[in-house]
């Protein structure tokens, strides 16, 4: 928001719907929740398109292997259909910017140019793991702090979790961090060479949102525990 990406901000509030009503539609098979989903998920798309391509890769991800692993195959199919229908409601302006793509600037510029780093990898860490000086620090492309009780609560979480489940948060988050460190590996260049659309996104913070989620999440199973041992005690 400080830079005027206050539409960045509204396609990332929609997110956690998005997950709500997928996760709800895997359970209950309700049209209802199918088309909310579709919905949010437009709606993410109209306000940042990067925001509904990121989260349309990482969530298909963490789905594939979560409904795999309970051997839920086919419900990935059919939720897997829900990012392809929200392209129903975005089409005008989806059909419009494929038309314009290789007209825009961005067409031209090369890997090289959307995986620039904006830190150094120690600004990186500090970045991760201490709060942010906003008076002294101007440069608000590189505000990525998250919170530190919700980064040691996910910790422990992590720590109890499955070693199903560590195997995916593991994966899940180190190609939140390949993303992110540009051209520092050569993952974001080869994602940019065979993944569709991946091209066209620019500046290599954009994917961060993902972490931040992850950990809001963490910290709400890590709370969930808390309140059922002490709701047993009492």
């Amino acid at each position: 928001m400080a830079v005027g990406h206050i539409s960045h901000f509204f396609a990332v509030s929609l997110v956690p719907a998005v997950l709500y009503y997928i996760l709800l539609f895997s359970k209950t098979r309700k049209p209802k929740d199918f088309l909310l989903g579709i919905l949010f998920l437009a709606g993410v798309y109209l306000n940042y398109p990067t925001i509904w391509y990121y989260t349309n890769f990482f969530g298909l991800i963490v789905l594939f292997f979560y409904l795999t692993y309970q051997k839920k195959f086919k419900s990935f199919l059919k939720i897997a259909l829900i990012p392809l229908t929200s392209i129903v409601l975005i089409l005008p302006i989806f059909l419009i910017k494929l038309q314009a793509g290789t007209l825009i600037t961005r067409s031209e510029l090369s890997s090289v140019d959307l995986a620039i780093p904006i830190w150094s990898i120690k600004r990186f860490l500090i970045s991760v793991i201490t709060p942010s000086n906003f008076l002294g620090d101007l440069e608000t492309e590189v505000w990525l702090y998250p919170s530190i009780v919700a980064l040691f609560l996910s910790i422990f979480v992590f720590m109890k979790s499955k070693i199903f489940y560590k195997l995916l948060a593991t994966l899940f988050l180190l190609i939140v961090f390949l993303i992110t460190l540009g051209d520092r590996t050569p993952f974001f260049g080869f994602l940019a060479k065979f993944l569709p659309g991946f091209s066209y996104l620019r500046v290599v913070t954009r994917d961060w949102f993902i972490l931040i989620i992850f950990l809001s999440i963490s910290t709400g199973f890590f709370f969930e525990k808390v309140h059922f041992r002490f709701k047993n005690l009492v």
